[in-house]
């Protein structure tokens, strides 16, 4: 079982091939996110410490207990990476202490939203 902390600062860069409008650049969490929840990486099972949980509208917990919740965050649950597409061409900062699957993870996903995004044009 991976163990990690609840909360961790990036300093660690990854630079993707991916270029966003200032008007779309808000989006790049969400689409990184959405793609990567279709890998097996997302759900790899993790403990952190401390324990902590995010919080659904209803009140109700969500635990912190997969890797790409750890990755992206939670309702009432940041997440530990910060998605930049302001930068050109987008940016993902992750910490040091991040798993090898967490990387495999975010470089998946964005090779996979990078093709989809080159379909559409």
């Amino acid at each position: 079982m991976i163990i990690l902390p609840a909360r961790s600062y990036g300093n660690k860069r990854i630079r993707t091939n991916i270029i966003y409008s200032q008007e779309c650049a808000s989006n790049f969490k969400i689409d990184v996110r959405n793609i990567a929840k279709t890998f097996p990486e997302y759900h790899i099972p993790i403990n952190i410490y401390p324990e902590v949980n995010g919080k659904s509208d209803d009140g109700d917990i969500i635990q912190i207990n997969t890797l790409g919740r750890w990755i992206f965050g939670t309702p009432g649950y940041m997440g530990n990476v910060i998605f930049d597409a302001f930068e050109q061409p987008a940016v993902i900062i992750v910490p040091e202490c991040i798993p090898i699957e967490g990387i495999q993870l975010l470089e998946k996903a964005c090779i996979e939203l990078q093709n989809n995004r080159c379909k559409q044009k």
